[in-house]
């Protein structure tokens, strides 16, 4: 059975000893993929109506000019008196739910112009947000994509975003439905999970692979690979080649 939505709630807020671990975790792991791609972090604050900072953090890299150019960015602020939904049944997209206010996490804009970097961009991003606001919950954004009726194989659903308002099935498809909003919400603790998964060892792998030693196991199935012909070559004392089964 589904639990109490106060429960919920209460378990969500609830912190993790190692929450804080994971997300630096993520976030060294991004560092380092961007770094290898050579590729540069700039982080701008501006200030904002009613004290809270709108913080832009943008990916830039040299092209062939020489000059800054930017791949990906994201601005995001810490939203006061932010409507979000209490889900009254384990179905996000259709099921019954009621809304109140918190602070939230406002993901106001992202853009990419190369493939992958957008949810490198958005992790970045919101983990970078949590830690500087450890307490809030949720985060919230509208979702204006092509995929945005799409539940599956769409960056925000990825990480965990499910609409805030009730959907209905289009035509009738499962994985598509009819936005009455393009609002959408996630659980910060749910994100830094999803996240976590899909970098904790994607991300490394990738920046290890141009330094890493040639094993020995490859080394030896390369030998055993050239002595299954059977045949070698050597010189004689007369300096001719001769063929010789091995």
């Amino acid at each position: 059975m589904f639990a109490d939505p106060k429960a919920e709630r209460e378990a969500a807020e609830a912190p993790e000893p190692d929450e804080q671990a994971k997300i630096k975790r993520v976030l060294s792991l991004i560092q380092d993929r961007f770094r290898s791609d050579g590729i540069e972090i700039n982080e701008m604050t501006h200030p904002s109506n009613g004290g809270v900072n709108t913080v832009i953090y943008n990916a830039v890299i040299k092209n062939i000019h020489g000059k800054d150019e930017s791949i990906a960015q994201i601005q995001l602020l810490l939203s006061k008196e932010t409507t979000v939904a209490e889900y009254l049944s384990p179905d996000r997209w259709h099921g019954p739910r009621n809304e109140y206010v918190t602070d939230a996490i406002l993901v106001t804009w992202l853009k990419s112009t190369k493939s992958g970097y957008g949810s490198l961009m958005l992790a970045y991003g919101v983990l970078n947000m949590k830690l500087l606001h450890p307490g809030v919950l949720y985060i919230v954004l509208d979702d204006d994509t092509d995929r945005s009726v799409i539940k599956t194989r769409n960056i925000y659903s990825l990480f965990g975003f499910t609409p805030i308002q009730i959907t209905t099935p289009k035509n009738n498809k499962s994985n598509e439905v009819v936005l009455n909003g393009p609002e959408k919400q996630a659980y910060v603790k749910e994100f830094i999970i999803k996240a976590f998964k899909k970098y904790s060892h994607k991300v490394s792998k990738r920046s290890n692979v141009t330094n890493r030693p040639r094993s020995r196991s490859r080394s030896r199935n390369r030998q055993n690979r050239y002595q299954t012909r059977s045949i070698t070559r050597s010189k004689n004392s007369n300096g001719h080649h001769t063929r010789s089964n091995a």
